[in-house]
């Protein structure tokens, strides 16, 4: 009779099993029979045991002659539960061997390509973009010369758009995951891979600003996942992301509740140890926008047990730092906050993930910023805000660079309006405080700013400010829109991090190389504006003695020396 964990296959192969190895021989049926048991435990998540069936059918099959493709088969399913283990050295060892047997058979090519694929895997999971592109690049061109199956190929551009994301090129992650969904949506049994690309293509729409997007996306994956078995954990992937979405809309218990829930269903499995990190995560920032910042910092300190025991997991660990600083820097402990925003910086530097840096520069402008305000000595507050200037502006350029990326203007918008604005709005905060009208008025120019703009409502500026010259609120100047800049305090927000296109008519030029200009009255604003608000809320404001200077000569000193370029596939 079969045990509670075993399904009637399992117990049947089993008493096979016993029967061959009482009578002897049937080497080749006992591995098969081995390898069969090794994928149940895996698709149940019951990973250790998968393990061990899956070495016993290599051990069996090695030495029966002509099995040689069952032992790669075996080898290439102990490679990925020894991913999900987090064991990535012993993976791609399975995965080596695997693909060097495969090189010996004529006519392998297709499972070549998928056995590349799963290298790519392992090199992506241990934080290795650049030698995981490569492979998945590879692996379809070797999947198309083949002719593999177009499901396989589906499952290399839903990676290779893995790489993109992490890679801060998102508009070619989002081509790449729409490609894959596409493919996969043709066919009711690649129905699981289907969801997992719509919860793919949510977490790109949510880190471009789509939140909306981002929420229907998720829902679609549960609704899909619900229909097969053994995806719970995949359901759980789902109900965290729609916690992070809950949270920025303001709903903060839905957030607690999706989080907690996502957190006992990982508690459940076997290998989903980095999954319950990032549920931890949310939680805490959940937790923090409540005001519970001792609750908030032992689940950040949960997490961060979980990361520290891993070896290929700083990108998580450095995010999480950052949120812990973040709460710290709630509660005011300033210094706190400052020390794991530069642990976390270091982390993303030694794993070269250089989108990622200007969020980290942002919680530091900010808590520079937050000094600045807190201090009676002027000379002590103006090297305070001088210090934030110096990490701001250059968070804030990379920041709108960025949208560049993007082949609309609907989604440049997107970008501009929910994911840079804290960025800009910093800078322009910082340079005001400052007094440095000339660098306000070369952000402006760099935003792109149709004319000077000003609030109806000006009161509450300080008298004599840069702002009184140029504008209140210049982002919505940068961009002509009615959206608002969000929480303005310093640590209410937390922006994301930034993770096949083709560039079309559309596509605006590079901001360096736009023609130098000298504004006496500002143009009018474009006709578009009044379909969205601008003039309910702004006024134009005539400058005549306002010279906007030629090449923006106060951010020479903020820009890198190397050009910024955007890379399209």
């Amino acid at each position: 009779m079969a045990t509670a964990n075993e399904s009637q296959e399992e117990h049947i192969l089993k008493l096979v099993l016993a029967v061959m190895e009482r009578e002897g021989g049937f080497q080749e049926e006992q591995g098969k029979c081995y390898k069969r048991i090794g994928d149940i435990c895996a698709k149940e998540s019951r990973l250790t045991e998968a393990e061990r069936y899956y070495r016993q059918a290599i051990g069996i099959l090695g030495k029966v002659v002509g099995a040689e493709l069952d032992v790669a088969a075996s080898l290439n399913n102990l490679g990925i539960v020894l991913q999900r283990l987090d064991r990535l050295v012993a993976a791609e060892q399975m995965h080596d061997l695997q693909l060097g047997i495969l090189e010996r058979l004529e006519g392998t090519e297709a499972l070549q390509g998928v056995c590349i694929q799963q290298i790519g895997i392992v090199r992506l999971k241990a934080g290795r973009l650049v030698d995981a592109e490569q492979y998945f690049i590879r692996a379809i061109e070797l999947l198309k010369t083949s002719n593999g199956p177009e499901s396989d190929q589906a499952n290399c551009h839903h990676n290779l758009g893995y790489v993109f994301w992490k890679a801060g090129r998102f508009e070619d992650a989002e081509q790449c995951f729409l490609r894959a969904l596409t493919i996969f949506e043709s066919s009711e049994e690649t129905m699981y891979q289907a969801a997992i690309a719509l919860n793919s293509l949510g977490n790109i729409q949510s880190e471009t600003g789509r939140f909306t997007e981002a929420g229907k996306s998720y829902k679609n994956a549960i609704s899909r996942f619900a229909k097969l078995k053994f995806t719970a954990v995949e359901i759980a992937d789902c109900y965290n992301n729609l916690g992070a979405i809950a949270r920025g809309e303001g709903r903060l218990d839905d957030a607690l509740h999706l989080a907690r829930r996502a957190i006992m269903i990982y508690l459940q499995f076997e290998g989903t140890s980095l999954e319950r990190a990032s549920a931890y995560q949310n939680l805490g920032m959940t937790l923090s926008e409540q005001g519970k910042l001792k609750e908030a910092e032992r689940t950040y300190r949960n997490a961060l047990a979980i990361y520290e025991n891993q070896g290929n997991a700083k990108s998580g660990e450095a995010r999480c730092r950052l949120r812990l600083g973040a709460s710290f820097a709630m509660g005011g402990l300033f210094s706190e906050a400052d020390t794991e925003y530069r642990l976390a910086k270091e982390m993303l530097g030694s794993i070269n993930l250089p989108h990622e840096i200007p969020l980290i520069d942002l919680a530091l402008a900010r808590t520079q910023h937050s000094r600045a305000l807190e201090v009676s000595d002027s000379a002590l507050r103006s090297t305070f805000l001088k210090n934030a200037l110096r990490l701001a502006v250059p968070a804030m350029l990379q920041m709108d660079a960025a949208r560049f990326q993007f082949p609309t203007e609907q989604k440049r918008l997107q970008w501009s309006t929910e994911i840079a604005a804290p960025y800009i709005q910093e800078a322009f905060e910082l340079a005001e405080l400052v007094g440095d009208a000339t660098l306000v008025s070369d952000l402006i120019a760099h935003s792109r700013a149709a004319g000077i703009l000003e609030l109806v409502t000006n009161g509450d500026l300080p008298s004599g400010s840069a702002f009184d010259v140029l504008a209140a609120d210049v982002f919505l100047a940068a961009t002509t829109s009615s959206v608002g800049l969000g929480n303005t305090s310093h640590f209410g927000s937390d922006p994301s991090f930034g993770d096949d296109a083709s560039i079309n008519s559309e596509r605006e030029r590079d901001p360096d190389q736009s023609p130098n200009f000298e504004l006496d009255d500002p143009p009018s604003l474009s006709a578009n504006t009044n379909s969205i608000g601008v003039d309910m809320l702004l006024k134009r404001k005539p400058i005549p003695t306002l010279k906007m200077p030629n090449g923006r000569l106060a951010l020479r000193q903020y820009q890198s020396q190397q050009p910024t370029t955007i890379k399209y596939i």
